[in-house]
């Protein structure tokens, strides 16, 4: 048996926060901590809990749920809930795990939380892997195997990511966070939030510009200084 994942729920809606409730209570594996009508009150509930997942509405007062999200520096799992498709792009460029269309059924509701629990459990491959292993990801009908030193970058597409192996180029439903935990720390890194880069496959660097094995990358203001540390500068 897995982990029990600590939730809470981010929502003005008092129906919603009702029906929300009812399902991570009936859910095996879950453990609901509390509920919250606006962002303010849950950041507070976070600087003295530790949870593992949080249910959030978009459209609220004072903070959205986007909003919300980018203020939090020990980042939880995130599933949006809101009766807005046109959050959708924006929300997976923040790395939320899953985006749930009001009205909320149980089915809808169950996938995205097999798909945090997915991502929590312990990554089977080492994060210090040898680049010779292969991270499997599903193609159409199959499991294609991937040579982890193939891998140029990665970029977000709302909730997919393409993934770049030499001349190849794959299409697979994750987030950021995920391919990420798939992918070894001492050679790869997230220069921009939309980007991952293979740091062995940096060609040069250009102001706030990357070219990754012939490909121009972009790097984000938060992630220069962390990239400049990793770089091997004479």
């Amino acid at each position: 048996m897995g982990k029990t994942l600590k939730c809470i729920v981010v929502d003005d809606d008092p129906m919603t926060q009702r029906i929300m409730e009812g399902l991570i209570d009936r859910t095996e594996g879950l453990e609901r901590l509390s509920s919250f009508n606006n962002a303010i009150d849950a950041s507070n509930f976070l600087h003295h809990e530790q949870v593992d997942l949080i249910f959030l509405d978009v459209e609220m007062p004072e903070m959205t749920g986007l909003d919300f999200v980018e203020t939090l520096q020990r980042k939880p799992a995130v599933v949006l809930v809101t009766g807005q498709e046109k959050y959708a792009v924006p929300a997976f460029d923040l790395d939320v795990t899953d985006y749930i269309i009001k009205p909320v059924d149980y089915t809808r509701f169950l996938r995205a939380v097999n798909r945090v629990k997915d991502l929590e459990a312990p990554v089977e491959m080492s994060k210090e892997a040898n680049l010779n292993a292969k991270l499997f990801v599903k193609v159409d009908a199959q499991l294609v195997g991937i040579r982890i030193s193939d891998i140029v970058l990665v970029e977000a597409l709302a909730d997919y990511v393409r993934i770049l192996a030499g001349d190849k180029k794959y299409t697979v439903y994750s987030s950021m966070k995920g391919i990420s935990a798939k992918l070894p720390d001492r050679h790869f890194m997230r220069v921009h939030r939309s980007y991952i880069v293979n740091l062995d496959r940096i060609d040069s660097i250009d102001d706030n510009t990357l070219m990754v094995n012939g490909n121009m990358v972009p790097v984000g203001v938060t992630y220069q200084k962390d990239l400049m540390g990793r770089l091997n500068i004479l």
